[in-house]
């Protein structure tokens, strides 16, 4: 008889496992057991292995399992999985199942195992108060999997001891966290503030950009009536406008992350919920007392849809919050009542310092998540959250051992702080990005005619004989001009006492497209010998003024105006004394 080769021992191997399945999943049919064969797996093998299996084949199974390489063993373990991902329905339950299977005695062995136990499902952790104990961190487990008609909405393992109350209440809070309004109020938020303050790249964007926009701002407020050069005016313009589509530009992509966030609520509603214990152990369990775990638990309820959900490369935010909670949960503790409205609660006072004590001196707990309550304890948390994000296939580092602490009102806040959103350098740029759009608004006409100014005006009467005498107003001077925009110009005189008059245009009512406009001329000692008239271009930006473009300039000859001025005086005396 030839000896069994490595494929026909999987083989072989791979048929009792079946039969094994075959046989749980025919005592629950029967009533025999509590659980369906996906959460009753270990437990159901010890009694399959002690009353259905004898001695020879016992043997035979050990066997089997002894002749399998290495090699052979990754690719055993790679047909398991994608035989209870069938069987199950998706790939989180199949990974349940699988570490299941790896703490079978039979598999102890096994290395190809390792990775699967390595990388269980992610674990919430939450600080619970015990009797006789002083504190200690539990850890539950969350994972989705499609849902038929007629199967309850959430289903816990026999080793998770909870109220069914208090995680209805959980699921409730969760839901209604992604009603329109919850989704739009974080999309809108996580959009604004979150892309230049989330991803490194978009700090260092940030950065170059706030140099340039308060160097653009400094030049315009401290030097604004020395920028003789249009040039120098549109760089500084093109700047602001450059920080507030950079700002607005994930903005623009809002309704995208309104239709991940409808599609999240209904993978919740078509899918059932199933919670395990933490460390997916044998003989691990979770006992809570009260309902403090509940915002902890509605956080692995998000955190299995980010997972069933998938967020596409178009949304950003989505994305972002998938890959924070995936790598990052191990690290984070959460406390609090998390009601049905999505409202996070207080808990009791009395408690928290010994839940506190008890994150701080976990070697793995970096930060802590509790409601926003005032509480007496010394929050030894450091200024910035020295979490580093880790690459895809690193386990998440703590830069320090000191306990961050966030305080949350609501879940869609406990989402933006585990996105490290609702920072305070995320603030900031949303406060000042917001100051820059108004001021930009504000601006956009005054905007427009600096990069858009109006066709210079023809002079048609404009000549220094042109100035006569005014009995109300004294020597005067009527200019008249070409221009269809009488409105965008202004006549200044270049002396010292009128330099900073401004006199407007006013369109001719007899001749269309000329407009003109009478300048009092100074008729005092030693102001009236050498001046100029100036049609300007005023600039302006958030009312303050820039220095005037020039666009049309008449030296006048006092001694002519002073003599055409007397002349005028002289006939007018002579016909008032007739």
């Amino acid at each position: 008889m030839l000896a069994p080769t490595t494929r026909d021992a999987s083989d072989e191997l791979f048929g009792w496992l079946i039969r094994f399945l075959a046989f749980s999943e025919r005592r629950w049919r029967n009533g025999l057991s509590v659980l369906e064969p996906l959460f009753n797996l270990t437990t159901c093998w010890e009694f399959w292995w002690e009353s259905s299996v004898g001695e020879e084949d016992r043997r035979e199974i050990q066997n089997s399992a002894a002749l399998i390489l290495n090699d052979e063993q990754k690719g055993f373990v790679d047909n398991l999985r994608e035989w209870f991902s069938l069987k199950f329905g998706g790939e989180a339950p199949a990974r349940f199942a699988l570490l299941q299977v790896s703490n079978i005695p039979v598999f102890a062995q096994w290395r190809a195992f390792d990775d699967v136990r390595a990388s269980c499902l992610n674990r919430i952790n939450f600080p619970v108060l015990r009797s006789g104990a002083d504190g200690a961190i539990e850890g539950l487990c969350v994972f989705l999997r499609p849902r038929t008609s007629g199967e309850p909405a959430i289903k816990c393992s026999e080793d998770v001891l909870l109220g069914p109350a208090d995680i209805s209440q959980a699921r409730d809070g969760v839901m209604n966290s992604l009603s329109n309004l919850g989704i739009l109020r974080t999309a809108l938020v996580g959009s604004l503030a979150g892309w230049l303050s989330a991803r490194a790249i978009g700090r260092f964007v940030a950065l170059l950009i706030w140099l340039a926009v308060l160097s653009g701002i400094a030049a315009i407020v401290i030097c604004g009536p020395w920028l003789d050069h249009y040039a120098v005016k549109y760089v500084l313009v093109a700047v602001l406008w450059l920080y507030v589509l950079v700002v607005l530009f994930p903005t623009s992509r809002v309704l995208k992350e309104v239709r991940f966030g409808v599609r999240l609520r209904n993978v919740l509603e078509t899918h059932q919920i199933c919670i395990l214990p933490g460390n997916l152990g044998r003989g691990s369990h979770v006992v809570a007392v009260g309902s403090s775990f509940t915002l902890a638990l509605g956080v692995g309820i998000l955190s299995s849809a980010f997972e069933a959900a998938r967020p596409s490369r178009d949304s950003w935010l989505w994305g972002w919050l998938y890959e924070r909670l995936k790598h990052q949960l191990a690290n984070w503790a959460f406390t609090g009542v998390l009601r049905s409205n999505g409202a996070v609660v207080n808990v009791d006072k009395d408690h928290m310092a010994t839940k506190y004590e008890a994150c701080r001196n976990h070697p793995d707990i970096t930060v802590l998540v509790m409601p926003k309550q005032n509480l007496d304890i010394p929050l030894l948390a450091p200024k910035f959250d020295r979490l580093i994000r880790p690459s895809p296939g690193f386990a998440p580092v703590a830069a320090s051992s000191a306990l961050r602490v966030y305080r949350s009102r609501d879940l869609s806040s406990v989402l933006l702080d585990i996105g490290g959103i609702r920072s305070r350098v995320a603030a900031l740029n949303t406060i000042l990005g917001l100051l820059c759009s108004m001021c930009l608004l504000a601006g956009t006409p005054e905007i427009w005619r600096m990069f858009h100014p109006p066709p210079i005006p023809k002079p048609v009467v404009w000549k220094c004989e042109d100035a006569y005498y005014s009995k109300t107003a004294g020597p005067v001077f009527h200019l008249v001009v070409e221009t269809e925009s009488p409105s965008a110009f202004v006549v200044r005189i270049a002396t010292p006492v009128l330099s900073k008059e401004r006199i407007p245009f006013y369109p001719d009512r007899h001749a269309v497209g000329q407009a003109w406009a009478e300048i009092p001329l100074p008729n005092t000692p030693g102001h009236g010998l050498d001046t100029s008239i100036l049609v300007v271009l005023p600039q302006t930006f958030l009312g303050r003024e820039l220095k005037d473009t020039v666009i049309l300039e008449e030296k006048l000859d006092g001694l002519r105006l002073a003599a055409a001025a007397e002349k005028e005086a002289f006939f007018r005396q002579g016909k008032n004394t007739k």
